[in-house]
């Protein structure tokens, strides 16, 4: 029997993500924000409002917090026909919403109350005992002009319940 030479394996580059320290988990945060009808003109400019209010909502939201931030209904909105898959998606975002730490309210106000979508997501998540952050007296959107803010330690300060205290 002949043996020949084997070359060796190729030397495969280091994944960047392999030269990330391990750090201990960290909490992700359900995101829900009002959407609004679609009925009327009207209705749709409040609508595209609301959607600019939560993109902005987010931004603030990962640039405040050490959390993992999710916003599942945005991506549903953007790629697929809201109407043909409303049930799927709705199934979708309870799963996800499931596997989060705490939902993140925003964008609402007290006197009008909880709505549609986003009254969906607070109730599923009190009926699981997710904590819920409420957000509504920051208002619409996020409060980028008051500055010296511990916007973190605010956010877990108004959990219904306890967060991580690893957070």
């Amino acid at each position: 029997m002949v043996t020949k030479d084997v070359p060796p394996l190729p030397q495969w580059p280091e994944s960047p993500i392999a030269r990330v320290p391990r750090e201990r988990p960290k909490l992700i945060g359900y995101l829900t924000h009002p959407l609004g009808p679609k009925d009327d003109i009207g209705e749709m400019i409040r609508r595209q409002d609301n959607i600019s209010n939560a993109v902005d909502w987010f931004r603030f939201l990962v640039e405040v917090t050490p959390w993992a931030i999710d916003a599942p209904w945005l991506g549903y909105l953007i790629a697929i026909d809201e109407e043909a898959w409303k049930k799927r998606a709705l199934m979708d975002q309870q799963a996800i919403l499931r596997r989060c730490d705490f939902v993140i309210a925003c964008g609402h106000t007290v006197e009008r109350g909880l709505r549609g979508h986003m009254r969906g997501d607070v109730e599923h998540a009190r009926n699981r005992h997710i904590p819920v952050v409420d957000c509504a007296e920051l208002g619409r959107s996020p409060p980028y002009e008051r500055s010296g803010i511990d916007w973190h330690g605010w956010l877990v300060r108004h959990a219904s319940a306890p967060l991580d205290p690893l957070a």
